[in-house]
């Protein structure tokens, strides 16, 4: 079985049924993905930074995964001129 170090916890958010979390978190990603204005975006991560806090987990290992998926996109992001004509 993987072993995920922030699926476990005694967290508000931890408690939530899985369902609920997949809906939120689907419905969340299509706001935010959709946004155009930056107000808006400087909201949603207001609210991403409150999540964490309400599912209490440690900020430098969330954002040391979000260095490593920023990497990932940096890469993507200068990569794709290349191969587009």
């Amino acid at each position: 079985m993987i072993s995920e170090t922030f699926a476990v916890g005694n967290s508000p958010i931890h408690q939530l049924d899985p369902r609920t979390k997949l809906l939120f978190a689907t419905a969340y990603s299509f706001i935010v993905a959709l946004s155009t204005r930056f107000p808006a975006l400087l909201g949603a991560l207001f609210v991403s930074f409150l999540l964490v806090g309400a599912a209490r987990l440690n900020p430098r290992e969330v954002g040391g995964r979000l260095a490593l998926l920023n990497a990932l996109l940096l890469l993507f992001w200068l990569v794709l001129p290349l191969t587009y004509e």
